[in-house]
């Protein structure tokens, strides 16, 4: 019975560092501008400027195209944006992962504690 409470109490202490681990993390990220894990990282690419016929023949139409959708979307939207944003969807996940898996380790201490 004694060995129950004492495996119930440690069960709740983990449950709780658990949930606060990652709690505390977020808090650095959005306090003190800490960067976030880096999951995701940008492909860097070198954008050479050539300069391309205005007139674009029919055969390569297609390529024309792509590269002005490509540069004018990269005006729109920066680069570094879209793996910041994976980054912090991907934060939140593993952390409300953390923080469900603590909540359920406390609530196993708690029915080994009673």
């Amino acid at each position: 019975m004694k060995i129950k409470k004492i495996i119930g109490w440690l069960f709740l202490f983990f449950g709780v560092i658990i949930i606060i681990y990652p709690l505390f993390i977020s808090y650095k990220i959005v306090s003190q501008g800490e960067g976030l894990p880096n999951i995701f990282s940008a492909r860097e690419e070198n954008q050479v400027a050539s300069e391309k016929n205005i007139n674009p023949s029919m055969e390569n139409i297609q390529e024309f195209q792509k590269e002005l959708i490509s540069q004018q979307i990269s005006k729109i939207i920066p680069s570094d944006y879209i793996g910041k944003l994976f980054n912090l969807i991907a934060w939140s996940i593993i952390s409300a992962i953390f923080i469900f898996g603590g909540a359920q380790l406390g609530h196993l201490g708690i029915k080994l504690i009673k």
